[in-house]
């Protein structure tokens, strides 16, 4: 099961005894949760893990935040409720949190803070945190060129994508690697022409197979490489297409749900048989370059 990063961030404005106050209360929940889990794992030998889905906007936006709220907060404050309640050695406490809350890496979340899939999936596991499920989901993106007449263009494709049924948040790329981030597309699309902008990262989901929208492109290339990861490591059996924006896409691009959903699956399942293949002509070519 995927959760929401525990609260909205901009509920609590940078207010930091309240933003403690709900990060020990997410966790006392997810504490009695774990220990149903706990008692379900015992009873039918079945798993179920919570995997948290870190977002924009939300407590926990980025790995980074996710690591730090899961060794300061979830790993002491559960595995010391699981000894308290179930009477659980502390190791054995321990590894019934790292079983039983894990990571949901939505694609796209991550492709709008800008992180490599591979560093990702590398603290994770230094830190001995699980991926749970990857959610496949692209976001829009555009490269911002140095002409005003060319970003105004970009502006008014972007501007299509604007609706009121959710946010679509916007994260910018500055050339000093820094990032500025607004709370929807309306809200950004006034700074258009920020000289220190380089790329746009807006949060909506997109079809997986859209490559390109006009002149706005998505983050596709970031589900191929998590796919390649996949086929590589293994590190996880669980893979949701989440597209879910379907009635509110541009005319343009809006087609037939069924048809559209049915072409989704056909992508995602192309590039998973394309990553294996490449893995073992890359293993096979490995093995001969050894025996030569």
């Amino acid at each position: 099961m995927s959760t929401s990063p525990l609260s909205y961030k901009p509920w609590l404005a940078g207010d930091a005894p309240q933003t403690q106050v709900v990060l020990q209360r997410s966790t006392q929940h997810l504490a009695e949760l774990v220990e149903e889990l706990v008692r379900v794992r015992a009873q039918t030998g079945r798993l179920i893990h919570l995997d948290i889905e870190p977002e924009p906007d939300g407590l926990l936006e980025t790995s980074t935040e996710f690591i730090d709220y899961y060794e300061t907060y979830l790993l002491p404050q559960v595995s010391g409720h699981l000894q308290a309640t179930l009477g659980l050695s502390q190791q054995r406490a321990v590894q019934a949190v790292y079983d039983s809350v894990q990571l949901c890496y939505d694609v796209c979340h991550f492709a709008l803070a800008y992180e490599e899939p591979a560093a990702v999936l590398e603290q994770l596991a230094t830190k001995k945190i699980k991926v749970g499920r990857v959610q496949i989901s692209a976001a829009l993106k555009a490269d911002l060129p140095p002409s005003s007449e060319d970003r105004h263009a970009l502006a008014q494709q972007f501007s299509t994508f604007a609706e009121s049924t959710y946010l679509h948040q916007v994260l910018v790329r500055n050339r000093d690697n820094s990032i500025t981030q607004y709370p929807d597309l309306p809200a950004a699309l006034p700074h258009i022409l920020d000289a220190q902008a380089t790329e746009w990262r807006s949060h909506f989901h997109v079809p997986v197979f859209l490559e390109r929208y006009n002149l706005l492109q998505s983050t596709q290339p970031e589900i191929q490489k998590i796919i390649r990861l996949l086929a590589a490591q293994h590190f996880t059996a669980y893979l949701e297409v989440e597209t879910y924006t379907w009635e509110v896409l541009p005319p343009e691009i809006k087609q037939d749900l069924v048809s559209s959903i049915e072409r989704e699956l056909s992508w995602v399942k192309q590039n998973l048989e394309l990553a294996e293949l490449q893995l073992k002509e890359s293993n096979i070519t490995s093995t001969v370059g050894v025996s030569a």
